[in-house]
Formats: C-alpha cells, structure tokens, sequence
C-alpha cells in the first residue's frame, strides 16, 4: 500500500516544480494560472482526510507517465469524483456510501444531502445549522428543549461518519463539511441532489432548480439567465461572496415560496436589497444578514412577514427595530446586537418578549 505521505511529498514537489511545467509537458501549458498553482491542495481538501482515498490518488499518481502527471491531477481535480468511481481499490468504500444513504434513518437524509449549500472550507456554526433546519422543517418538536435534543442527535450521526468535522480551534461551535463527502454528494444525479450550487457562468436551466439555491458567485453578464429562470419550487436560497442588485429585483424575480434567505457574510448587500427581499418573499421563515456591513436598517415592511421565526441581523449597522416587529410570529427568535452602533436594542427585544407572551395567554 502507498503510503499517506506520498501524496504529499509528490505533491509537494510538483508546486515546487510548477514553473517549469511547460517545458515538461511538451509545452502544452504556456502559462500558468494562479488557480493551477493551488491544485495540489485542491485535490489534498477533497480527499476529505480520508486515508483510502489519499492512498488511492497517490497510487494513481506515481503511475502516471512523467511527462504528463501535472495534467493528469488537474483532469482529476477537474473531475474528481467521476475519476474515483473508476478506482477499484474504492469500490467498497462507495458501495458503502451508497448503501448507508439509501438505508439510513429519513431525519438525517435531508441534513446529508443538504451539506453542499456550503462550500468546501467554509466554518458553519452549529445554532446557524439548527436555525436553518428548523425553518427548513428537517426538525420537528414540542418545545425547544426537543429542537435541541434532536440537533445534538443529528449532529453527533454526521459526526461519527465523518460527513462534517469539528473546528477545535474556533470561539463558537462550529464545524466544515467534509471534501469528500462534499463532492461525492454534489455528484449525485439531480433528482438525488437536493442543492443547485451556482459558482459563474451562470447556466441554469428552469428544470435544474429544486428546493435549494447556493450562489458562490455570479457576474453582472449571468442577470438575463438568472431573470428568465422559474423559481416556483426554489424553497431555500444562500449567498456567498457579493450580491447582485439583480437577484432579489421584485418586478423580475419571482421566489414567493422560499422559506430561507440566508446571507450571512455576504458582500454588497444594501439596505434596498432587503426593502426587495422583504416584498419578494411573504413566506419567510428564517432570513439573516449576519455581519453584513452595509445594511443600516430594516423598514417596516418586516412587519407583513408573519411567518418569520428567526432574524439575524448580528454585527450589522441596524441600530434600531422597527415598530413592526411585534406583529410577527410569537415563537420569533432575534438575534442579539454586538456593535457600537446599536441604541438601546434590549428594550425592543424585552417589548417583543413581552408581545409574545401576551399572544400567548
């Protein structure tokens, strides 16, 4: 057996090597791009730390001819599942994944298809996920004791099976998904694929998009694609990297159904970007603008969202609630200010405690 520490010693010797690539491959490359330097640690992350997988890759690898092994990682990189699919030695390994999907209890399945809204690499903390499955409906209980109990459930099933991995080194709970299974459920045909991740060159198509949206990133040149698309069964949408003026315009786009808008550290997003969201999306369940810098304020119009049951609006500019706030559900959550700018937020959350428990008597 290959030993792990192959695949980073020839790995580690090809980065080193990368400039001259072009006079080793017969000057198929002339130039190399940034994003090839980092592919060695690209194909490394989707291993998922995985030893039957290194050792597989690294086996491949030193049985590639020398002149074209810097090709051959980048055709694996570029297709990485579909390439180990072919490994014999992994047969097992994906017989098993296979089996325990199609076996296992239904509450976890949806979590594990769920896992490529986010990228690979990329922390997520465990009350986002709680929050999210709630509004998702992936957790059902009496009282929030229950809720609780059964995150820790799911938590510890994704856990045991290496689908997430802990990141011990962060101030909150949190955890990354793993690449492996990152990529092996990505690859899944689409009526198995729960998740529609668009990363630019936006090519979708109306009978691509299911219940979840994942947008990494997308150029102003894909809005006359992303304005044609049907929507109608788009339940759940997350955005990394920067927002496009275009993706939640009311008069274009029409996502009346979705439950979840999640944009936790997204880039450009506007006060008017959340005036349209909140017209756009009536049914909302869970909406956050976790530390989004530019967003000053909410208006009132959050008040026609009575269906709401978390809101995020952490390490913003808002600085007040407005009014409006406590015409919404009476089980809402609000997630609590951390910023200088903030005057006084406690009396309106007590005031909205308070509103609850009255509906309640």
């Amino acid at each position: 057996m290959v030993k792990v520490s192959t695949l980073f010693d020839v790995l580690y010797e090809l980065h080193w090597c990368s400039l001259c690539l072009r006079h080793q491959i017969n000057n198929n490359i002339t130039d190399l791009e940034p994003l090839e330097k980092e592919l060695p640690q690209s194909i490394l992350v989707k291993c998922g730390g995985l030893p039957k997988v290194i050792d597989a890759v690294a086996e491949w690898y030193n049985k590639s001819f020398d002149g074209r092994k810097y090709l051959k990682l980048k055709d694996i990189n570029d297709n990485f599942m579909k390439k180990l699919e072919g490994f014999h030695s992994l047969r097992g390994l994906f017989s098993w994944m296979q089996s325990y999907l199609e076996t296992c209890r239904d509450d976890p399945k949806p979590c594990i298809f769920y896992l490529p809204v986010f990228p690979i690499g990329h922390n997520i903390r465990f009350r986002r996920l709680r929050w999210r499955w709630i509004a998702e409906g992936y957790l059902r209980g009496t009282s929030s004791h229950t809720e609780k109990k059964n995150v820790k459930r799911l938590l510890k099933d994704l856990l045991e099976f290496s689908m997430i991995q802990l990141q011990s080194s962060s101030k909150s709970e949190q955890c990354q998904v793993n690449g492996f299974f990152h990529e092996y459920i990505s690859s899944r045909p689409m009526e198995d694929n729960l998740v529609l991740a668009l990363e630019g060159n936006c090519s979708l198509r109306s009978q691509q998009v299911g219940q979840h949206l994942t947008i990494r990133y997308m150029e102003d040149t894909d809005k006359n694609v992303y304005e044609s698309t049907d929507f109608s069964r788009l339940r759940f949408v997350t955005v990394f990297g920067k927002c496009r003026p275009f993706m939640f315009d009311p008069e274009k786009i029409k996502m009346r159904h979705v439950w979840v808008m999640d944009l936790e550290d997204a880039l450009d997003v506007s006060n008017a970007d959340i005036d349209h969201i909140m017209e756009l999306l009536p049914r909302l369940k869970f909406l956050s603008i976790r530390r989004c810098r530019d967003v000053t304020r909410l208006s009132m119009s959050i008040g026609g969202l009575k269906q709401l049951q978390t809101l995020d609006v952490r390490d913003t500019l808002i600085a007040r609630l407005p009014e409006a706030i406590l015409r919404l559900h009476h089980g809402m959550k609000v997630a609590k200010w951390s910023n200088a700018h903030s005057k006084h937020p406690e009396k309106m959350l007590q005031r909205l405690q308070h509103h609850q428990q009255k509906m309640l008597q």
